[in-house]
């Protein structure tokens, strides 16, 4: 079961103008099934939350944690309720701060890495050097306020490159909510939810696996059965999101040998490729546009890894 996530989101504990209390009628009001508080520098708001979830039952699972806001960049990290101390962090080394955050069980990731900077909004834009990416789970490859042209396609192009040169790194996105925007048309994270697992263990399952779904309603599914790769367009329909029917639909298979682009006719919601026209990449990266491939039209992004493939041909000789 694909459920939706909002990965980044502040209150009044911080800089936002929501206290937590509407932040959560606001969450359920949009039938957003799990979202995560990331208050600027400040875990205040956390225990608020949860008392607040177990007095209105809603049917919503918060996940905790917080945004470093430094002069360097703004760090995300999800699924711990803990401060930890980040007083001594190095620009040249922002491994050290996450690897911290990783032994106390957090996920760690960079938010909106090609923001605005120095001089107009000094710190929002990623400065710091990584050199062990290992310490990375996940970049938050579109943050919804930002533009698509010149913030967030560095983003994705960032994250893609360290995709096909084998990194384990998951995306995520962000309506990084200050207020009550409107969900409409933005992109967010959706996961597919097993039986009876929670949010935060669906969330770290997901991201450690590179199995997070950036989309703006359906979610593009990529698989392998044999030497053909599949991609199908599944429906999730949400408050906000569910997109009028477009002309035809157009897929962007990248690899590190380059690219290959499929059109698929209204109403046509699957298609096949051999492997062997993508040079049997270990790595693909799939996005799926709404019509022409232009960034405007950037509805979802999907993932398969040389991991998952090996995977799904175990399975495949299983069957």
């Amino acid at each position: 079961m694909y459920k939706r996530f909002e990965l980044h989101n502040h209150s009044t504990e911080s800089d936002g103008s929501i206290p937590t209390n509407e932040l959560v009628d606001y969450m359920a009001q949009n039938a957003v099934d799990v979202f995560a508080i990331t208050d600027h520098n400040t875990i205040s708001g956390h225990k608020k939350i949860e008392a607040y979830l177990k007095e209105k039952k809603y049917p919503l699972e918060c996940i905790y944690g917080m945004e470093y806001t430094t002069y360097y960049g703004h760090i995300l990290y999800f699924n711990l309720y803990d401060y930890i101390s980040w007083e001594n962090i190095d620009k040249n080394h922002a491994e050290r701060l996450f690897a911290e955050l990783k032994k106390a069980g957090a996920l760690v990731g960079i938010a909106h890495p090609f923001s605005l900077g120095a001089p107009l909004a000094q710190g929002c834009r990623w400065e710091m050097d990584i050199r062990d990416y290992s310490c990375l789970d996940f970049i938050e490859i579109v943050n919804n306020p930002e533009p698509m042209h010149g913030t967030n396609d560095q983003g994705i192009a960032w994250w893609e490159s360290l995709c096909l040169k084998g990194m384990k790194i998951a995306m995520s996105a962000g309506m990084d909510l200050h207020n009550k925007a409107d969900f409409a048309g933005r992109f967010a994270v959706y996961i597919d939810v097993q039986n009876g697992e929670s949010g935060a263990d669906a969330l770290k399952r997901a991201i450690q696996t590179q199995q997070t779904h950036v989309t703006k309603g359906p979610v593009l599914e990529t698989s392998l059965s044999g030497n053909t790769l599949h991609s199908r367009i599944t429906d999730c329909v949400k408050p906000g999101f569910a997109l009028e029917s477009v002309p035809f639909w157009t897929l962007e298979h990248t690899t590190i040998s380059g690219t290959r682009v499929q059109k698929l006719e209204r109403g046509v919601h699957e298609a096949v490729l051999s492997l062997s026209e993508l040079s049997n990449a270990p790595v693909i990266i799939t996005k799926l546009y709404a019509g022409e491939k232009k960034l405007d039209n950037l509805t979802a992004v999907a993932l398969l890894t040389a991991e998952e493939n090996s995977h799904q041909r175990r399975l495949a000789r299983a069957v």
